[in-house]
């Protein structure tokens, strides 16, 4: 019996998208779901505490980026303060910035040894203690990381509430304050709940500010403790790692489940929305404007751009503890870091595998998104969209669960062929291929469904297999859209850290990994060095990406900043 080549396709496709995401869950269920090692885990005061700090920051993480967010978000979505885009830049920034930089940054801020404050005469005292490592200090910046998360849901949702309904209230006499309230805040909540949701659970899966602030301060969270196991027993306690990062995968599953419901609850169908403009002005500031102003570009200041400053004086510096003047720069950590062999390596490393993810990922979303808009057989429609949770599920997670199942799937030879892929790159790659493939594929999906079915039908009414119709008739007119996911995979998995942290070797490390190390080995010059190398390289392609045309740049976070 001769196959449909959808079918072929479909199936084919299904199977990749099985080997990557859906096995390394099933393997971790399987080994982790021992009612000995469960007890003997529950009874582990060094898991419960560590369980407990990653609760404490995740909830302190998660507010913090809900009140920056929020604020401003709102502030640039309805008031009419200054420097709106410049205010929407400073907010999504930290989207680009890694984790440990962002740790790393605001490290050289509040350290007695940075250059530009013993320049200014404002630096602590020398040998006071650095208030980021604390408990305090991991949930300040867990929340300046995750702000874009809240600020981009909030300005979509506000983007979605018709302007006709506010002019409405405001004819009926509503001041600023019922509108926000009573209007406004009851419409987004939805999207706020469900964002929170999210930042609690990202929040709640990170490595890097934790590992950088944590350990100093002896304040280890369940991804830390994982970490640390993994780093002094080795494979010998995968089970008992697998189920920690279990029980992390339940807890975020279970705060998403709980805060969709809630939104759900809390949704409002807006009759006759379709078209209208979206929402306006409605608080006009007033005699506030300038404060209101200043007080944003503080903010904005303080959360990314000070810290960054920071971090490249502490690169430009001669030595550690100088102050930052014509006689002390030096370009000497730049040059002695890009001359290191483990840096080159890293380096080398990260640009092959974060490119060569998000080029597969191309070839594996187009086709996924074809069969399962276009199939003929309404089977194959319903078992492509099945797998659709199942694709969210390595993104969705802390990515330390991703590892754990990877490194559980993994650690054996593969049957047949009878070759490990543990300790080697392609472990590295397919965690990527996992984690990431939601990026690509959404844009995707939806740029499917806005093509004209009657494009592929003419295509088969002139005889035109399906084959041909995937090359010449949709894969021209989605690759646009697959590229611009293909760059957002890229520069998020290029200086990625938590999944790297867990499956690396000796010649397999990151740029990710490289930072850390040196961070934890007492060069924090050489680690700053790195870090700006690193940033110039995502802010440079973010940069180009600005140059997209607006049907595309609209797919990035911050194509419209």
């Amino acid at each position: 019996m001769r196959v449909r080549a959808d079918t072929l396709l479909g199936l084919a496709t299904v199977a990749l998208v099985a080997a990557v995401s859906l096995l390394p869950m099933v393997r971790l269920l399987a080994e982790a779901l021992d009612p000995a090692l469960m007890a003997q885990l529950t009874a582990s005061p060094a898991f419960g505490r560590a369980l407990g700090r990653s609760l404490i920051t995740s909830i302190g993480g998660a507010a913090v980026a809900l009140l920056l967010g929020t604020g401003l978000a709102l502030a640039v979505g309805l008031t009419d303060c200054g420097g709106r885009r410049w205010v929407t830049a400073m907010a999504l920034l930290p989207l680009l910035i890694p984790s440990q930089i962002i740790a790393l940054a605001w490290i050289e801020l509040l350290s007695p040894n940075n250059p530009l404050l013993i320049l200014l005469g404002i630096a602590p005292e020398a040998g006071s203690p650095n208030p980021l490592y604390s408990p305090g200090g991991i949930i300040l910046l867990l929340g300046v990381e995750h702000v874009p998360l809240i600020f981009l849901a909030v300005r979509a949702a506000l983007r979605s509430v018709p302007g006709e309904l506010i002019e409405a209230a405001q004819a009926e006499g509503a001041g600023p304050g019922p509108l926000l309230l009573r209007i406004l805040l009851p419409l987004i909540l939805p999207a706020l709940l469900a964002a929170a949701a999210l930042a609690f659970v990202a929040c709640l899966g990170n490595f890097g500010i934790p590992a950088l602030l944590g350990i100093p301060a002896r304040y280890p969270t369940v991804p830390v403790l994982i970490y640390q196991r993994l780093a002094g027993f080795g494979p010998s306690i995968l089970a008992e790692a697998g189920l920690m990062a279990l029980a992390l995968a339940a807890i975020s599953a279970a705060v998403v489940l709980v805060a969709r419901t809630m939104a759900r609850a809390r949704s409002r169908v807006l009759i006759g929305g379709g078209g209208q403009r979206p929402v306006g002005l409605v608080l006009p500031l007033r005699r506030w404007r300038r404060p209101v102003t200043l007080t944003l570009a503080a903010l904005g200041l303080m959360m990314t751009v000070l810290p960054l400053l920071s971090l490249l004086a502490t690169a430009l510096t001669r030595a550690y503890g100088l102050p930052l003047t014509a006689e002390t720069v030096t370009l000497a950590h730049f040059l002695r870091v890009l001359a290191a062999a483990q840096t080159l390596r890293g380096l080398v490393n990260s640009l092959w595998m974060s490119g060569l993810a998000a080029g597969l990922l191309i070839l594996l979303a187009l086709p996924f998104a074809v069969v399962e808009a276009r199939a003929a057989a309404p089977w194959l429609r319903r078992l492509l969209r099945l797998f659709d949770p199942i694709i969210e599920a390595p993104y969705a997670l802390p990515g330390v669960v991703l590892g754990i199942a990877m490194i559980l799937l993994l650690i054996r030879p593969l049957p047949v062929f009878d070759v490990s892929l543990y300790g080697t790159a392609a472990i590295i790659l397919l965690a990527y291929l996992a984690r990431f493939f939601p990026l690509i594929l959404r844009p995707v999906q939806a740029a499917v469904r806005q093509l004209d079915p009657v494009l592929d039908e003419a295509a088969q009414a002139q005889g035109a297999g399906f084959w041909l119709r995937l090359r010449r008739v949709h894969a021209p007119l989605l690759l646009p859209t697959a590229a611009a996911g293909a760059l957002l995979v890229f520069l998020t998995a290029f200086s990625e850290l938590t999944v790297s942290a867990l499956l690396w070797a000796r010649g397999t490390e990151t740029i990710g990994i490289v930072i850390y190390f040196l961070e934890e080995g007492g060069d924090a010059p050489g680690a700053a060095a790195l870090s700006i190398l690193c940033l110039l390289i995502v802010f440079g392609l973010a940069g180009l990406s600005t140059r997209l045309p607006p049907r595309l740049r609209h797919l990035l976070p911050w194509g419209d900043a």
